[in-house]
């Protein structure tokens, strides 16, 4: 979620409304559908398969056909996460409205802060699952991480400028967090809330990577 709400909507990861519009064969999509719904309203701990057969009027057993287990089913929400990433910091680049990198790292806020439940399982949630051995979320994930690489610094090598692309890495990801899981809403209400916070972290990553006339 961005300061500029009409200018950014929130992209979609699904709804009860859309999932329960499901014909045979379509049940793995509907199950994606509500289970990122169910994950952006409730958290990850509400993302079952027998909570989501009930959502869907389907058999307990139903989930099983297509996903092998719950960790399958969430690795599938990461990828999601992963796409919907890429998406929003490729369009903050197509802008061009500011150096590529800035761009890039407001694109991230715009996913973290719209979709946190998702950003948190991307990273932390995962661990503990084999997330390299699930094709969908390790090719998603290389993805985002190759378009970050590259545009930091200028190459698809990450073993190209480490340290370039780390410290871009580390500050937005530090600043999204920050505003999910830190504690700071409280704190910045008597600021403006959420649109103050974008702002301070939106000049932030501008004096951190200003264009080169600027250095």
């Amino acid at each position: 979620m961005t300061p500029r709400r009409s200018t950014h909507p929130p992209a979609q990861v699904g709804g009860a409304e859309q999932a329960r519009t499901y014909h045979h064969g379509d049940l793995r999509a509907a199950l994606l559908a509500e289970a990122g719904l169910l994950l952006e309203q409730e958290g990850v701990d509400a993302v079952t398969f027998r909570g989501l057969a009930r959502r869907l009027g389907v058999s307990h057993a139903a989930p099983g056909y297509h996903f092998a287990d719950r960790d399958n089913l969430l690795l599938e929400l990461g990828a999601q996460g992963h796409v919907l990433l890429t998406e929003a910091m490729q369009s903050r680049l197509d802008e061009g409205v500011d150096v590529p990198l800035v761009s890039l790292g407001k694109g991230y806020l715009d996913f973290a802060m719209s979709h946190p439940q998702h950003f948190r399982l991307m990273f932390a949630g995962v661990a503990g699952m084999d997330a390299g051995a699930h094709p969908a979320f390790a090719q998603a994930g290389s993805r985002s991480a190759a378009m970050l690489v590259t545009t930091a610094t200028g190459s698809a090598d990450p073993t190209h400028d480490p340290a370039r692309w780390l410290k871009a890495w580390a500050l937005v990801h530090g600043l999204a967090t920050l505003w999910n899981d830190g504690g700071l809403s409280e704190g910045f209400a008597v600021l403006g809330g959420q649109a103050a916070f974008r702002s301070i972290a939106d000049t932030i990553l501008t004096d951190a990577f200003p264009a080169r006339g600027r250095r």
